[in-house]
Protein backbone atom coordinates (compact mmCIF):
# COMPACT_ATOMS: atom_id res chain seq x y z
CA UNK A 1 0.00 0.00 0.00
CA UNK A 2 2.69 2.86 0.46
CA UNK A 3 2.93 2.67 -3.45
CA UNK A 4 -0.40 4.61 -3.39
CA UNK A 5 1.21 7.00 -1.74
CA UNK A 6 3.60 8.06 -4.64
CA UNK A 7 2.87 9.23 -7.73
CA UNK A 8 3.77 5.93 -9.90
CA UNK A 9 1.60 3.70 -7.41
CA UNK A 10 -1.17 5.96 -7.67
CA UNK A 11 -1.38 6.06 -11.04
CA UNK A 12 -0.43 1.89 -11.32
CA UNK A 13 -3.18 1.53 -8.73
CA UNK A 14 -5.88 3.48 -11.46
CA UNK A 15 -4.80 0.78 -13.96
CA UNK A 16 -5.69 -2.09 -11.98
CA UNK A 17 -8.53 -4.45 -12.39
CA UNK A 18 -10.57 -2.00 -9.10
CA UNK A 19 -10.55 0.88 -11.85
CA UNK A 20 -13.70 0.96 -12.71
CA UNK A 21 -14.96 0.79 -9.24
CA UNK A 22 -12.56 3.17 -7.82
CA UNK A 23 -13.31 6.61 -10.41
CA UNK A 24 -14.59 8.77 -7.83
CA UNK A 25 -11.06 7.98 -6.12
CA UNK A 26 -9.12 8.08 -8.82
CA UNK A 27 -9.56 11.83 -9.68
CA UNK A 28 -8.76 12.34 -5.56
CA UNK A 29 -5.38 10.02 -6.25
CA UNK A 30 -4.56 12.48 -9.46
CA UNK A 31 -5.19 15.85 -8.59
CA UNK A 32 -3.18 14.97 -4.82
CA UNK A 33 -0.44 13.48 -6.50
CA UNK A 34 0.37 15.49 -9.78
CA UNK A 35 3.47 17.12 -9.75
CA UNK A 36 3.57 20.96 -9.92
CA UNK A 37 5.01 20.78 -13.61
CA UNK A 38 2.69 18.56 -14.85
CA UNK A 39 -0.49 20.72 -13.37
CA UNK A 40 1.36 24.18 -14.67
CA UNK A 41 1.75 22.05 -18.33
CA UNK A 42 -2.08 21.29 -18.09
CA UNK A 43 -3.27 24.72 -17.10
CA UNK A 44 -0.82 25.96 -20.16
CA UNK A 45 -2.46 23.63 -22.30
CA UNK A 46 -5.97 25.04 -21.13
CA UNK A 47 -5.13 28.80 -21.70
CA UNK A 48 -3.84 27.86 -24.92
CA UNK A 49 -6.87 26.42 -25.94
CA UNK A 50 -9.02 28.95 -24.96
CA UNK A 51 -6.96 31.61 -26.68
CA UNK A 52 -7.49 29.35 -29.97
CA UNK A 53 -11.37 29.50 -29.15
CA UNK A 54 -11.29 32.78 -28.80
CA UNK A 55 -9.37 33.42 -32.05
CA UNK A 56 -11.87 31.77 -34.35
CA UNK A 57 -14.62 32.78 -32.79
CA UNK A 58 -13.32 36.68 -33.81
CA UNK A 59 -12.41 35.39 -37.13
CA UNK A 60 -15.97 33.86 -37.57
CA UNK A 61 -18.44 36.52 -35.71
CA UNK A 62 -17.12 39.46 -37.61
CA UNK A 63 -18.07 41.02 -41.08
CA UNK A 64 -17.81 40.21 -44.44
CA UNK A 65 -14.09 41.59 -43.85
CA UNK A 66 -12.83 38.35 -42.12
CA UNK A 67 -13.63 35.69 -44.54
CA UNK A 68 -13.51 32.02 -43.04
CA UNK A 69 -12.77 29.33 -45.78
CA UNK A 70 -15.80 27.17 -46.95
CA UNK A 71 -13.01 24.54 -47.88
CA UNK A 72 -12.51 23.99 -43.64
CA UNK A 73 -12.56 20.63 -43.05
CA UNK A 74 -12.92 19.68 -46.58
CA UNK A 75 -9.34 20.27 -48.25
CA UNK A 76 -7.08 17.75 -49.39
CA UNK A 77 -3.68 16.68 -47.69
CA UNK A 78 -1.09 18.53 -49.94
CA UNK A 79 2.22 16.79 -49.60
CA UNK A 80 4.09 18.09 -52.70
CA UNK A 81 4.65 21.86 -53.70
CA UNK A 82 6.06 22.56 -57.52
CA UNK A 83 8.57 25.40 -57.07
CA UNK A 84 9.28 27.96 -60.20
CA UNK A 85 11.83 30.64 -60.81
CA UNK A 86 10.94 33.18 -62.65
CA UNK A 87 8.51 30.76 -64.63
CA UNK A 88 10.79 27.97 -64.94
CA UNK A 89 10.03 24.60 -63.37
CA UNK A 90 12.84 23.87 -61.10
CA UNK A 91 12.12 21.43 -58.36
CA UNK A 92 9.83 20.02 -56.12
CA UNK A 93 9.07 20.87 -52.50
CA UNK A 94 8.09 17.93 -50.24
CA UNK A 95 6.33 17.76 -46.62
CA UNK A 96 7.26 14.28 -44.97
CA UNK A 97 5.77 15.37 -41.50
CA UNK A 98 5.74 18.65 -39.55
CA UNK A 99 8.84 20.81 -40.30
CA UNK A 100 10.18 18.18 -42.09
CA UNK A 101 10.45 19.07 -45.98
CA UNK A 102 12.99 17.73 -48.66
CA UNK A 103 13.37 20.06 -51.96
CA UNK A 104 14.96 18.14 -54.91
CA UNK A 105 15.92 19.98 -57.46
CA UNK A 106 15.20 18.78 -61.20
CA UNK A 107 17.42 16.89 -63.04
CA UNK A 108 16.96 19.01 -66.17
CA UNK A 109 17.08 22.55 -64.07
CA UNK A 110 20.26 21.13 -62.45
CA UNK A 111 22.05 20.44 -65.48
CA UNK A 112 20.98 23.57 -67.20
CA UNK A 113 23.73 26.22 -68.37
CA UNK A 114 22.70 29.92 -66.51
CA UNK A 115 20.87 27.55 -63.63
CA UNK A 116 20.88 29.13 -60.27
CA UNK A 117 19.87 27.74 -57.03
CA UNK A 118 16.47 28.95 -55.20
CA UNK A 119 19.45 30.04 -52.21
CA UNK A 120 22.93 29.86 -51.74
CA UNK A 121 22.29 27.70 -49.01
CA UNK A 122 20.81 25.18 -50.86
CA UNK A 123 23.13 24.87 -53.59
CA UNK A 124 22.62 23.05 -57.10
CA UNK A 125 25.52 20.80 -56.70
CA UNK A 126 23.42 18.72 -54.17
CA UNK A 127 19.87 17.84 -55.50
CA UNK A 128 18.58 17.05 -52.51
CA UNK A 129 18.19 19.12 -49.82
CA UNK A 130 16.44 18.72 -46.16
CA UNK A 131 16.96 19.69 -42.40
CA UNK A 132 16.99 22.61 -40.64
CA UNK A 133 18.49 24.98 -43.42
CA UNK A 134 15.73 24.44 -45.62
CA UNK A 135 12.97 24.50 -42.93
CA UNK A 136 14.75 27.72 -41.81
CA UNK A 137 15.02 29.30 -45.55
CA UNK A 138 11.13 28.72 -45.88
CA UNK A 139 10.04 30.50 -42.82
CA UNK A 140 12.17 33.47 -44.03
CA UNK A 141 9.83 33.72 -46.84
CA UNK A 142 6.51 34.17 -44.37
CA UNK A 143 5.76 37.49 -41.57
CA UNK A 144 7.27 37.06 -38.70
CA UNK A 145 4.01 38.00 -36.93
CA UNK A 146 2.30 34.52 -35.25
CA UNK A 147 -1.18 36.41 -35.37
CA UNK A 148 -0.95 36.88 -39.25
CA UNK A 149 -0.21 33.11 -40.09
CA UNK A 150 -2.50 31.99 -37.81
CA UNK A 151 -5.11 34.29 -39.39
CA UNK A 152 -4.01 33.11 -42.70
CA UNK A 153 -3.77 29.54 -41.50
CA UNK A 154 -7.52 29.86 -40.36
CA UNK A 155 -8.59 31.85 -43.64
CA UNK A 156 -6.93 29.05 -46.13
CA UNK A 157 -8.75 25.99 -43.97
CA UNK A 158 -5.20 24.97 -42.73
CA UNK A 159 -4.85 22.91 -39.39
CA UNK A 160 -1.66 24.58 -38.75
CA UNK A 161 0.46 27.82 -39.33
CA UNK A 162 3.69 25.78 -40.39
CA UNK A 163 5.89 26.87 -43.33
CA UNK A 164 4.84 24.36 -46.12
CA UNK A 165 0.79 24.78 -45.76
CA UNK A 166 1.02 28.55 -45.88
CA UNK A 167 3.18 28.42 -49.03
CA UNK A 168 1.01 25.53 -50.77
CA UNK A 169 -2.06 28.92 -50.51
CA UNK A 170 0.27 32.06 -50.41
CA UNK A 171 3.64 30.99 -52.17
CA UNK A 172 3.06 32.40 -55.68
CA UNK A 173 3.92 35.63 -55.11
CA UNK A 174 6.61 35.79 -52.56
CA UNK A 175 10.21 37.06 -52.19
CA UNK A 176 12.12 37.33 -55.25
CA UNK A 177 11.35 34.69 -58.42
CA UNK A 178 10.36 31.94 -56.33
CA UNK A 179 6.86 30.64 -56.84
CA UNK A 180 5.27 27.69 -54.79
CA UNK A 181 2.00 25.84 -56.11
CA UNK A 182 0.34 22.28 -55.17
CA UNK A 183 1.66 19.87 -57.89
CA UNK A 184 -1.17 19.76 -60.77
CA UNK A 185 -2.76 22.80 -59.98
CA UNK A 186 -3.94 25.08 -62.15
CA UNK A 187 -1.74 28.14 -63.08
CA UNK A 188 -3.51 31.37 -62.29
CA UNK A 189 -2.75 34.95 -63.00
CA UNK A 190 -4.43 37.93 -62.62
CA UNK A 191 -5.58 41.20 -61.64
CA UNK A 192 -8.17 43.45 -60.81
CA UNK A 193 -8.10 47.18 -61.23
CA UNK A 194 -8.57 48.91 -58.10
CA UNK A 195 -8.96 52.59 -56.94
CA UNK A 196 -7.86 55.11 -54.10
CA UNK A 197 -11.07 54.47 -52.29
CA UNK A 198 -10.19 51.07 -51.96
CA UNK A 199 -6.60 51.32 -51.32
CA UNK A 200 -7.55 54.04 -48.31
CA UNK A 201 -10.30 51.15 -47.36
CA UNK A 202 -7.26 48.79 -46.79
CA UNK A 203 -4.76 51.02 -45.20
CA UNK A 204 -7.85 51.86 -42.78
CA UNK A 205 -8.33 47.84 -42.26
CA UNK A 206 -4.47 46.75 -42.15
CA UNK A 207 -4.00 50.03 -39.45
CA UNK A 208 -7.05 48.78 -37.15
CA UNK A 209 -6.05 45.18 -37.77
CA UNK A 210 -2.31 44.40 -38.49
CA UNK A 211 -3.53 40.61 -39.69
CA UNK A 212 -5.33 41.99 -42.42
CA UNK A 213 -2.51 41.96 -45.25
CA UNK A 214 -4.99 40.56 -47.89
CA UNK A 215 -8.15 41.61 -49.43
CA UNK A 216 -10.60 39.57 -48.14
CA UNK A 217 -12.67 39.38 -51.58
CA UNK A 218 -9.91 37.41 -52.98
CA UNK A 219 -9.40 33.49 -52.03
CA UNK A 220 -6.38 32.91 -50.09
CA UNK A 221 -4.44 30.63 -52.60
CA UNK A 222 -2.90 33.31 -55.08
CA UNK A 223 -2.48 35.92 -52.32
CA UNK A 224 1.15 37.44 -51.74
CA UNK A 225 3.38 36.90 -48.98
CA UNK A 226 6.44 38.66 -47.57
CA UNK A 227 8.35 38.57 -44.37
CA UNK A 228 9.46 40.96 -41.78
CA UNK A 229 7.77 42.46 -38.88
CA UNK A 230 6.00 45.37 -40.71
CA UNK A 231 2.45 45.42 -41.50
CA UNK A 232 1.72 45.64 -45.48
CA UNK A 233 0.33 44.53 -48.37
CA UNK A 234 0.86 44.75 -52.19
CA UNK A 235 -0.44 45.84 -55.76
CA UNK A 236 0.89 46.11 -58.66
CA UNK A 237 1.06 49.16 -60.97
CA UNK A 238 0.50 48.99 -64.51
CA UNK A 239 -1.03 50.85 -66.99
CA UNK A 240 -1.20 54.04 -65.20
CA UNK A 241 -3.31 52.40 -62.62
CA UNK A 242 -3.40 49.73 -59.06
CA UNK A 243 -4.35 46.10 -59.42
CA UNK A 244 -4.85 43.82 -56.69
CA UNK A 245 -2.94 40.79 -58.07
CA UNK A 246 -3.60 36.60 -58.10
CA UNK A 247 -1.80 34.15 -58.31
CA UNK A 248 1.13 34.06 -60.29
CA UNK A 249 0.80 37.82 -61.49
CA UNK A 250 3.58 39.83 -59.38
CA UNK A 251 3.21 42.61 -57.52
CA UNK A 252 4.99 45.55 -58.01
CA UNK A 253 5.02 47.55 -54.92
CA UNK A 254 4.21 47.39 -50.96
CA UNK A 255 2.22 49.88 -48.85
CA UNK A 256 3.49 50.23 -45.38
CA UNK A 257 0.93 52.15 -43.43
CA UNK A 258 2.87 52.28 -40.43
CA UNK A 259 5.27 50.69 -38.10
CA UNK A 260 3.46 49.78 -35.20
CA UNK A 261 5.06 50.99 -31.74
CA UNK A 262 7.04 53.51 -33.82
CA UNK A 263 4.53 56.80 -34.39
CA UNK A 264 6.10 58.17 -37.82
CA UNK A 265 8.01 55.76 -38.53
CA UNK A 266 6.93 55.52 -41.84
CA UNK A 267 7.55 58.87 -42.40
CA UNK A 268 10.38 59.02 -40.96
CA UNK A 269 11.41 56.14 -43.42
CA UNK A 270 10.60 57.90 -46.55
CA UNK A 271 12.64 61.07 -45.47
CA UNK A 272 15.37 58.49 -45.08
CA UNK A 273 14.97 56.39 -47.68
CA UNK A 274 14.75 59.48 -50.25
CA UNK A 275 17.98 60.93 -48.77
CA UNK A 276 19.79 58.02 -49.38
CA UNK A 277 18.72 58.27 -53.16
CA UNK A 278 20.09 62.08 -53.68
CA UNK A 279 23.25 60.60 -52.21
CA UNK A 280 23.89 58.28 -54.91
CA UNK A 281 23.14 55.60 -52.80
CA UNK A 282 21.08 52.57 -54.19
CA UNK A 283 17.97 52.21 -52.52
CA UNK A 284 14.62 50.88 -53.21
CA UNK A 285 11.98 53.77 -54.08
CA UNK A 286 9.66 55.39 -52.19
CA UNK A 287 6.85 57.66 -52.37
CA UNK A 288 3.70 58.30 -50.25
CA UNK A 289 0.32 57.61 -50.70
CA UNK A 290 -2.11 60.24 -49.69
CA UNK A 291 -5.85 60.37 -50.20
CA UNK A 292 -8.90 60.61 -47.69
CA UNK A 293 -7.15 61.16 -44.85
CA UNK A 294 -5.17 57.78 -45.11
CA UNK A 295 -1.90 57.62 -46.01
CA UNK A 296 1.26 54.93 -46.21
CA UNK A 297 4.46 54.51 -47.24
CA UNK A 298 5.04 53.08 -51.23
CA UNK A 299 8.27 50.93 -51.77
CA UNK A 300 8.56 50.16 -55.04
CA UNK A 301 10.01 46.24 -55.53
CA UNK A 302 13.57 45.96 -57.15
CA UNK A 303 12.79 41.96 -57.26
CA UNK A 304 10.29 43.01 -59.75
CA UNK A 305 11.17 44.81 -63.62
CA UNK A 306 8.50 46.31 -65.44
CA UNK A 307 9.03 45.53 -69.64
CA UNK A 308 12.09 47.84 -70.98
CA UNK A 309 8.77 49.08 -73.34
CA UNK A 310 7.48 51.00 -70.08
CA UNK A 311 4.31 50.51 -68.46
CA UNK A 312 3.77 46.46 -68.11
CA UNK A 313 0.23 45.22 -68.32
CA UNK A 314 -1.26 41.71 -68.28
CA UNK A 315 -0.18 40.70 -71.91
CA UNK A 316 3.28 42.39 -71.14
CA UNK A 317 4.59 40.85 -68.39
CA UNK A 318 6.12 41.45 -65.05
CA UNK A 319 9.72 40.16 -64.58
CA UNK A 320 10.97 38.28 -61.07
CA UNK A 321 14.87 39.11 -60.35
CA UNK A 322 16.10 36.47 -58.03
CA UNK A 323 17.02 37.47 -54.48
CA UNK A 324 17.19 36.50 -51.02
CA UNK A 325 17.57 38.24 -47.92
CA UNK A 326 21.45 37.36 -45.67
CA UNK A 327 19.85 35.05 -43.20
CA UNK A 328 18.47 32.57 -45.79
CA UNK A 329 22.08 32.69 -47.48
CA UNK A 330 23.69 31.78 -44.55
CA UNK A 331 21.53 29.39 -43.67
CA UNK A 332 20.03 31.05 -40.83
CA UNK A 333 16.70 31.13 -39.12
CA UNK A 334 14.57 34.32 -39.03
CA UNK A 335 14.87 35.19 -35.13
CA UNK A 336 18.97 35.40 -35.66
CA UNK A 337 18.51 38.63 -37.31
CA UNK A 338 20.95 40.69 -35.03
CA UNK A 339 24.07 39.73 -34.13
CA UNK A 340 23.70 40.35 -30.31
CA UNK A 341 21.44 36.94 -30.81
CA UNK A 342 23.95 35.22 -32.67
CA UNK A 343 23.61 36.56 -36.31
CA UNK A 344 25.70 37.04 -38.76
CA UNK A 345 28.11 40.41 -37.83
CA UNK A 346 29.36 42.86 -40.60
CA UNK A 347 32.69 40.20 -40.98
CA UNK A 348 30.67 37.17 -41.65
CA UNK A 349 28.31 39.05 -44.25
CA UNK A 350 31.20 41.02 -45.17
CA UNK A 351 33.21 37.71 -46.29
CA UNK A 352 29.82 36.17 -48.07
CA UNK A 353 30.36 39.17 -50.35
CA UNK A 354 33.82 38.78 -50.56
CA UNK A 355 33.50 34.94 -52.02
CA UNK A 356 30.22 35.37 -54.30
CA UNK A 357 30.17 39.35 -55.29
CA UNK A 358 32.42 41.57 -57.14
CA UNK A 359 34.03 44.75 -55.73
CA UNK A 360 31.07 47.30 -55.98
CA UNK A 361 29.00 44.85 -53.68
CA UNK A 362 31.38 45.37 -50.83
CA UNK A 363 31.77 48.64 -51.36
CA UNK A 364 28.00 49.22 -51.23
CA UNK A 365 28.12 47.07 -48.11
CA UNK A 366 30.81 49.06 -46.34
CA UNK A 367 28.76 52.24 -47.36
CA UNK A 368 25.72 51.01 -45.76
CA UNK A 369 27.63 50.55 -42.56
CA UNK A 370 28.96 54.01 -42.66
CA UNK A 371 25.27 55.47 -43.07
CA UNK A 372 23.57 53.32 -40.58
CA UNK A 373 25.72 54.39 -37.98
CA UNK A 374 25.81 58.36 -38.87
CA UNK A 375 21.62 57.95 -39.11
CA UNK A 376 21.54 55.16 -35.98
CA UNK A 377 19.41 53.22 -38.16
CA UNK A 378 19.40 50.33 -35.52
CA UNK A 379 17.31 47.75 -37.67
CA UNK A 380 19.91 47.61 -39.74
CA UNK A 381 20.61 43.67 -39.51
CA UNK A 382 20.79 40.85 -41.26
CA UNK A 383 17.35 40.43 -42.69
CA UNK A 384 17.57 43.53 -43.82
CA UNK A 385 20.29 43.12 -46.58
CA UNK A 386 19.56 41.00 -49.81
CA UNK A 387 21.30 39.65 -52.58
CA UNK A 388 20.24 39.40 -55.98
CA UNK A 389 21.20 35.72 -57.73
CA UNK A 390 21.30 35.09 -61.34
CA UNK A 391 23.19 32.82 -63.62
CA UNK A 392 26.56 35.67 -63.85
CA UNK A 393 27.12 37.04 -60.85
CA UNK A 394 25.49 37.70 -57.15
CA UNK A 395 25.44 41.27 -55.98
CA UNK A 396 24.06 43.30 -53.49
CA UNK A 397 20.43 44.69 -53.60
CA UNK A 398 19.43 48.11 -52.89
CA UNK A 399 19.14 49.64 -49.52
CA UNK A 400 15.65 49.11 -48.37
CA UNK A 401 13.87 49.42 -44.52
CA UNK A 402 16.50 52.17 -43.60
CA UNK A 403 15.28 54.81 -40.92
CA UNK A 404 16.51 56.33 -37.73
CA UNK A 405 16.16 56.79 -34.19
CA UNK A 406 17.20 60.45 -34.17
CA UNK A 407 13.90 61.70 -33.74
CA UNK A 408 12.90 59.65 -30.69
CA UNK A 409 16.03 60.43 -28.72
CA UNK A 410 14.85 63.67 -28.28
CA UNK A 411 10.70 63.49 -27.17
CA UNK A 412 8.27 65.41 -27.14
CA UNK A 413 9.43 67.89 -24.60
CA UNK A 414 12.90 68.78 -26.29
CA UNK A 415 16.35 67.86 -24.48
CA UNK A 416 19.87 69.87 -24.81
CA UNK A 417 22.58 68.41 -27.23
CA UNK A 418 24.83 66.90 -24.32
CA UNK A 419 22.02 64.85 -23.27
CA UNK A 420 21.33 64.13 -26.83
CA UNK A 421 24.48 62.78 -27.90
CA UNK A 422 24.66 60.93 -24.50
CA UNK A 423 21.79 59.03 -25.91
CA UNK A 424 23.17 58.46 -29.23
CA UNK A 425 26.49 56.97 -28.02
CA UNK A 426 24.63 54.42 -25.70
CA UNK A 427 22.10 53.61 -28.67
CA UNK A 428 23.00 49.69 -29.83
CA UNK A 429 23.66 49.04 -33.92
CA UNK A 430 22.55 45.59 -35.38
CA UNK A 431 25.88 44.75 -35.46
CA UNK A 432 29.35 45.40 -33.95
CA UNK A 433 31.28 47.68 -35.89
CA UNK A 434 34.52 46.75 -33.43
CA UNK A 435 34.69 45.52 -30.23
CA UNK A 436 31.06 47.03 -29.00
CA UNK A 437 27.62 47.21 -30.68
CA UNK A 438 27.33 50.81 -29.01
CA UNK A 439 27.29 53.44 -31.46
CA UNK A 440 29.66 55.40 -29.13
CA UNK A 441 32.50 53.26 -30.01
CA UNK A 442 32.79 53.47 -33.18
CA UNK A 443 35.76 54.79 -34.09
CA UNK A 444 38.29 55.52 -37.45
CA UNK A 445 39.90 52.43 -36.67
CA UNK A 446 36.66 50.49 -37.37
CA UNK A 447 36.12 52.23 -40.43
CA UNK A 448 39.51 51.67 -41.43
CA UNK A 449 39.06 47.99 -41.44
CA UNK A 450 35.74 48.10 -42.90
CA UNK A 451 37.32 49.84 -45.73
CA UNK A 452 40.22 47.45 -46.20
CA UNK A 453 37.90 44.59 -45.97
CA UNK A 454 36.00 46.16 -48.90
CA UNK A 455 39.37 46.25 -50.40
CA UNK A 456 39.63 49.87 -50.30
CA UNK A 457 42.32 52.28 -49.23
CA UNK A 458 42.00 53.11 -45.08
CA UNK A 459 41.30 56.43 -45.82
CA UNK A 460 38.05 55.54 -48.18
CA UNK A 461 35.29 55.49 -45.65
CA UNK A 462 36.61 58.12 -43.65
CA UNK A 463 36.34 60.63 -47.00
CA UNK A 464 32.74 59.33 -47.41
CA UNK A 465 32.07 60.09 -44.19
CA UNK A 466 33.41 63.87 -44.40
CA UNK A 467 30.68 64.00 -47.16
CA UNK A 468 27.90 62.56 -45.69
CA UNK A 469 27.59 64.62 -42.52
CA UNK A 470 28.48 67.86 -44.54
CA UNK A 471 25.70 67.47 -47.13
CA UNK A 472 23.09 64.83 -44.65
CA UNK A 473 21.44 67.71 -43.04
CA UNK A 474 20.21 69.27 -46.49
CA UNK A 475 19.20 66.39 -47.86
CA UNK A 476 17.01 65.42 -44.95
CA UNK A 477 15.56 68.79 -44.96
CA UNK A 478 14.51 68.73 -48.40
CA UNK A 479 13.38 64.71 -48.22
CA UNK A 480 10.82 65.90 -45.76
CA UNK A 481 9.56 68.58 -47.32
CA UNK A 482 8.42 66.50 -50.11
CA UNK A 483 5.81 65.20 -47.48
CA UNK A 484 2.22 66.70 -48.37
CA UNK A 485 1.89 69.54 -45.11
CA UNK A 486 -0.48 67.66 -43.07
CA UNK A 487 2.43 64.69 -42.89
CA UNK A 488 5.20 67.06 -41.41
CA UNK A 489 4.50 66.31 -38.55
CA UNK A 490 6.43 66.75 -35.03
CA UNK A 491 8.54 63.79 -35.80
CA UNK A 492 9.21 64.55 -38.69
CA UNK A 493 10.39 68.44 -37.54
CA UNK A 494 13.01 66.65 -34.88
CA UNK A 495 14.73 64.39 -37.70
CA UNK A 496 15.07 67.51 -39.62
CA UNK A 497 16.58 69.94 -36.67
CA UNK A 498 18.10 67.42 -34.76
CA UNK A 499 19.94 65.95 -38.05
CA UNK A 500 22.77 68.60 -37.94
CA UNK A 501 23.86 67.92 -34.32
CA UNK A 502 24.01 64.29 -35.27
CA UNK A 503 26.37 65.44 -37.94
CA UNK A 504 28.67 67.67 -36.08
CA UNK A 505 29.05 64.48 -33.45
CA UNK A 506 29.99 62.02 -36.04
CA UNK A 507 32.37 64.91 -37.22
CA UNK A 508 34.13 65.11 -33.74
CA UNK A 509 34.14 61.59 -33.34
CA UNK A 510 36.04 60.83 -35.99
CA UNK A 511 38.07 64.08 -36.27
CA UNK A 512 36.76 65.30 -39.54
CA UNK A 513 35.56 68.62 -40.61
CA UNK A 514 32.41 69.63 -41.70
CA UNK A 515 32.98 71.25 -45.06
Amino acid sequence: MRSIWCQHGARRLLRSKFRRSTRPVRKTLCARFESPSSVSHRRLRKRTLERRRACRRRFSSCSGRRRVSSRRGSARVITELEVTLAGQPVGRLGRRSVEDYVLEYDEAWASAGGAVPLSLSLPLARRRHEGRILADFLDNLLPDNPDVRQRWALDAGLSTAESFGLLSEYGQDVAGAMSFRPAGAEVVSAGESVGDDHIADRIRRITDDPTAWHDDAIPPRGQFSLGGAQDKFSLARFGGGWHETRGEMASTHLFKPRVRGVPDGELVEFVVMRALRWLGVPAAGVSIFDHAETHSLVVERFDRRIDPAGEAGPESRIERLHQEDMLQALGLPRLRRFEKDGGPGADEIGNLLSRTSGSSSREQYATALLLSWILLSTDAHAKNYSIFIDAEKVALTPLYDVSSIVPYLVGTKGTDVASFRSRADAASLAVRYGASDLSGSVGRFDLEHIARRAGRPDSWLLNQAELFVTVLPTVISAAAAELPTRLQTDVVARLVEWMPSRCHQIAEQLGLQIL
